[in-house]
């Protein structure tokens, strides 16, 4: 990653899993970015456009752009989705016995969580299930309080340590569990300002 550009999105995506809609203020332009992240603001410009065209931004003609604020159904979709793929991810890397699983990010790292999960999908060896969970983990899923207030990295050292002793049920259960604590500090996070039935 050495494009400025590539420098940009990673910083600019990494302010949004943090503060989700709170991110640089709730309203983004180039010229302010540019400066907070003391870049020019043409690698600014093309990491916004990347985001947007992602889906983690909005356009507000005349004001720049604004976080994609997430529905509760658009939550619990993509929830959905996740309980179907990720504990399978588990349970095939943990069936593989070359897989080693570094130990996962420090809590509180920028972007931590979602480095994880990617890691576990990426250790699964099938590339289709790998790029489904990336593509899903890509997926704007933003809220008032950036993603929920508690700390997993326990549960991510436990399907880290269950992948890495080859236990394929516990890691696949150790997902399970995980994903639906996740649902729920995340539903907590947006039920207070989002309407239960969107």
């Amino acid at each position: 990653m050495d494009r400025l550009s590539d420098v940009a999105y990673e910083q600019i995506r990494a302010e949004l899993l943090r503060c989700g809609e709170k991110a640089f203020g709730g309203r983004f332009t180039e010229h302010q970015i540019a400066v907070q992240l003391s870049l020019s603001r043409t690698p600014v410009r093309e990491a916004i456009q990347r985001l947007h065209l992602e889906g983690w931004l909005e356009e507000r003609p005349g004001s720049g752009f604004t976080p994609r604020p997430s529905s509760m159904r658009d939550v619990l979709d993509i929830f959905e989705l996740r309980l179907l793929l990720e504990p399978l991810a588990a349970m095939l890397a943990a069936q593989d016995p070359t897989v080693m699983l570094a130990d996962p990010p420090p809590p509180g790292a920028p972007g931590s969580g979602l480095s994880f999960h990617l890691q576990v999908a990426s250790a699964c060896g099938i590339s289709t299930l790998e790029d489904a969970i990336l593509r899903i983990s890509r997926t704007c899923v933003l809220s008032a309080s950036g993603g929920g207030s508690t700390d997993f990295g326990s549960d991510h050292a436990r399907i880290a340590a269950a992948i890495n002793r080859g236990d394929a049920q516990d890691s696949g259960e150790a997902m399970s569990e995980h994903l639906l604590r996740v649902r729920q500090d995340r539903v907590g996070g947006l039920s207070g300002t989002i309407d239960i039935g969107v």
